[in-house]
């Protein structure tokens, strides 16, 4: 694992980084699966396909707000950094696990 110098600049770049993201996302070709689930209408398959757009759509609403905040938390703690980077640690360790599927959690 690479280590990570604690700056201000640093955390700027990387909510910089972070930012581009969301855009990086919406450029992105949409899953467009319903006219396959059109064709396969009636079946197991047909129908999970035809949720399948509306799932891809919440994803990327989801992944474009997380990417957002987090950029703007990386940004905070550039503003408020105070030669040392405990404060910084503390914030961005309450940050909950974007993986966990459950808010709040570790």
């Amino acid at each position: 694992m690479t280590a990570l110098e604690v700056t201000p600049d640093n955390l700027r770049k990387l909510a910089g980084g972070l930012a581009l993201l969301p855009k990086d996302i919406n450029d992105m070709v949409a899953l467009g699966a319903q006219p396959v689930a059109d064709v396969l209408k009636g079946s197991g398959v047909g129908t999970a396909l035809g949720r399948s757009d509306g799932i891809d759509t919440t994803a990327r609403a989801v992944l474009e707000a997380r990417f957002n905040t987090f950029s703007g938390l990386l940004v905070l703690s550039a503003d408020k950094y105070n030669n040392h980077d405990e404060d910084v640690a503390d914030r961005l360790n309450a940050v909950a696990d974007l993986n966990s599927g459950t808010p709040g959690k570790k």
